[in-house]
């Protein structure tokens, strides 16, 4: 039984694992199609990921953003008490 449930969170991180990375690859496309752009982890998740898929899904949104701040593609930065996410090497 031990075995069993070991091999399903095995299996179940890379499913996550790869959700972040979509999640991730989409976020990057947006920053590609507007580099100037900038917005909170609000902002991102009800309007620039698609709505219908990732309505309640901030906590992948919020692990995938910080896939890309590790990655070097985005900063975060804060402003008025919130984070802002930007691409890494706007102003």
């Amino acid at each position: 039984m031990a075995t069993m449930n070991a091999a399903k969170a095995n299996h179940d991180d890379g499913r996550d694992e790869t959700k972040i990375k979509n999640v991730a690859r989409e976020i990057e496309e947006y920053f590609d199609s507007h580099p100037e752009a900038g917005d909170t982890l609000e902002g991102i998740s009800d309007w620039w990921v698609s709505r219908q898929r990732l309505r309640d899904e901030r906590s992948l949104i919020r692990a995938a953003l910080a896939h890309l701040v590790t990655e070097g593609v985005l900063k975060k930065r804060h402003h008025g008490g919130r984070e802002i996410y930007i691409r890494n090497g706007s102003a």
